[in-house]
């Protein structure tokens, strides 16, 4: 496959939010409303509300805590993580997740 960055970004956050993942599991799935396709993920991904705690039993998982009351939204990877944590992706992500971004 030959995708362009922001190709592949809305690649993978939209087989996010549709849940769409290898082994059916919930990792990534950034959203209330699984199935429907949204930007939901993006939002969430950029979003200063939450926070990324390593869970301590695997290094390759994250827990996305909300950090007003600390309890654990989402659960992520570190392939999620990267879109938040490279410069470009995340450029291309926070141009997704804005209010038009849909």
């Amino acid at each position: 496959m030959t995708l362009s960055a922001p190709e592949w970004t809305v690649l993978v956050g939209g087989l996010r939010v549709l849940d769409q993942n290898y082994d059916y599991s919930k990792h990534g799935v950034f959203t209330d409303r699984p199935g429907q396709l949204s930007n939901d993920f993006f939002r969430v991904l950029t979003s200063m509300g939450y926070e990324w705690v390593p869970k301590a039993e695997n290094e390759m998982l994250f827990n996305i805590n909300d950090r007003e009351s600390g309890t654990t939204k989402y659960t992520a990877t570190r392939c999620d993580l990267i879109f938040g944590f490279n410069a470009q992706l995340r450029n291309i992500a926070e141009v997704y997740g804005a209010d038009d971004g849909q």
